[in-house]
């Protein structure tokens, strides 16, 4: 059965007039951002409207926003061979992007995210996704934790740092 929030993505896409987006929709889910910016990130890719999305596409889609992608056989500890099974056995704690014959899901807290929850989907490829690395930027004050992929803030004469330039 289909989650709330898949159900959610779901309904933003069919503001879009999409079809063949389940990249867009485990995109979304897996990074935790709404379906437009997912979209809008996949598109700058190359994905074109009401196509298919090749791996490399998703794949780089993540690494621009900062996630690091690391392709496994399978999900670490799992015995999973299917999509039903996967959600029987209850996926691990964690964010996954599937990817099965034609099509690619996400599996993220523990639950599958996708229509075929309850189908017998052979899994073909997982990526696990990190989150951004985030690091810690101390003040004289307070300390504050950034992304990475922000820049550096700058120092003034007085040594203080700036935190918005």
């Amino acid at each position: 059965m289909p989650t709330d929030r898949f159900a959610e993505i779901n309904k933003d896409s069919r503001k879009f007039n999409e079809r063949y987006d389940c990249a867009v929709k485990a995109l979304a889910i897996v990074a935790d951002i709404p379906y437009a910016q997912a979209h809008a990130a996949l598109k700058e890719q190359g994905r074109h409207n009401r196509c298919g999305t090749f791996a490399g596409q998703y794949e780089a889609a993540l690494k621009k926003m900062g996630f690091q992608c690391e392709k496994m056989g399978r999900i670490k500890g799992q015995q999973a061979k299917t999509t039903k099974t996967l959600a029987r056995i209850g996926a691990p704690q964690g964010r996954y992007l599937v990817r099965t014959s034609r099509h690619v899901l996400a599996v993220a807290d523990g639950q599958v995210h996708d229509w075929t929850s309850e189908r017998l989907c052979r899994i073909k490829d997982v990526w696990q996704v990190y989150p951004p690395k985030r690091k810690a930027i101390h003040t004289r004050a307070r300390a504050k934790v950034v992304a990475v992929n922000e820049p550096e803030p700058s120092k003034t004469k007085t040594g203080q740092y700036l935190l918005f330039s």
